[in-house]
C-alpha cells in the first residue's frame, strides 16, 4: 500500500494492483500518451542495446569460422583486402562500444572568462590566448651572430 501511495504522489495517477496483474490508470490521456511513448523509448533503448552486443558476436563468430576454414588456403589479393577490412571493422566496431559513455566531455564547452579583470592575470590571460596560434620560431644564430 505504501508502493502504491508513493507512485500515486509521484505520478500523480492512481494505481490498481492485483495479484494477477498490475493496472495502473491515469488520470488523463495526456499522461497516458507519455508514459507510453516513455517506456517505448525505454524498451527501444534495452532492445538496442541487446541488438548491438549480437551483431558484435556474429560478427566476432563469422570471422573465427572464416579463420578456421580459410587458414590452408591461398586467397587472392582482392579476398585478403576484405578479410583485413572485415577484421578492422569488427575491432573498431568493438573499442567505440567499450568506450561509449567514457567521453570527457559530450558537447560544446564554454571557455574561460578571460575578460574578468577581478582574476588574477585577467589582462595577460586575454592577449595569451591571442598569441597562443603565433609562436616566434626559434632559430640557432648564426656563424656571424656567434662572433
Amino acid at each position: 500500500r505504501e508502493r502504491e501511495a508513493a507512485l500515486s504522489q509521484r505520478k500523480g495517477s492512481q494505481v490498481h494492483e492485483t495479484d494477477a496483474d498490475n493496472h495502473v490508470s491515469f488520470q488523463s490521456q495526456e499522461e497516458k500518451l507519455s508514459a507510453i511513448e516513455q517506456m517505448r523509448i525505454h524498451s527501444r533503448r534495452e532492445y538496442l542495446k541487446k541488438r548491438e552486443d549480437q551483431q558484435l558476436d556474429l560478427k566476432r563468430r563469422v570471422l573465427e569460422d572464416q579463420d578456421w576454414v580459410l587458414k590452408k588456403e591461398k586467397l587472392t589479393e582482392a579476398e585478403q583486402k576484405q578479410r583485413d577490412m572485415d577484421k578492422e571493422l569488427y575491432s573498431v566496431a568493438k573499442t567505440r562500444k567499450e568506450q561509449r559513455g567514457q567521453e570527457e566531455v559530450d558537447g560544446y564547452v564554454m571557455p574561460e572568462a578571460y575578460d574578468d579583470f577581478d582574476k588574477k592575470g585577467g589582462q595577460d590571460a586575454r592577449f595569451s590566448v591571442l598569441q597562443q596560434r603565433y609562436k616566434e620560431e626559434k632559430w640557432d644564430k648564426s656563424e656571424q651572430q656567434m662572433l
